[in-house]
């Protein structure tokens, strides 16, 4: 299950060979209510979010603004709430995991996180893209259904 420090976060997001592909299910209290989009692009990135409905463009924006210069905020991402977690990745592949203390940078070919993230990564490691790994978390994850959106990282 995706977990940093504390938090559980309810959502499948997979990244592998410049795709980025996540669910769209909305959910809380034990119950389905729909499908939002979880995921933005920009010039040269991609980025979506697990543990809320969704993310503005600004905070989108500011992240990448962060990330892209390497220079993290002092005192981390406090325009994040804490619930939330955003997998960034940059049109050269590099991944991240940001969350209200700051970013990370993740040295892996593909990542995944979320309630279905176990799953994802199993089937991107037996050769599944990210739409198909996270297509298969649809399947196995409570949390997680599609429609599965497909964000390409651009250049």
């Amino acid at each position: 299950m995706g977990f940093i420090g504390r938090i559980l976060f309810i959502t499948t997001i997979a990244y592998k060979d410049g795709i980025l592909a996540v669910d769209s299910a909305v959910t809380g209290s034990g119950k389905y209510f729909g499908s939002v989009m979880k995921a933005v692009n920009g010039d040269g990135w991609a980025a979506s979010v697990a543990g809320s409905i969704s993310m503005n463009g600004a905070m989108a924006h500011e992240i990448a603004a962060c990330v892209l210069d390497f220079a993290p905020p002092p005192g981390g991402l406090k325009f994040l709430k804490s619930d939330i977690e955003i997998l960034f990745v940059n049109k050269h592949g590099h991944i991240y995991s940001c969350w209200n203390e700051g970013c990370t940078k993740i040295d892996t070919d593909f990542y995944a996180l979320g309630s279905g993230e176990a799953v994802a990564i199993g089937a991107m490691a037996a050769g599944a893209t990210a739409e198909e790994a996270v297509t298969i978390a649809c399947k196995y994850d409570i949390a997680t259904r599609g429609p599965v959106h497909v964000l390409r990282v651009r250049d």
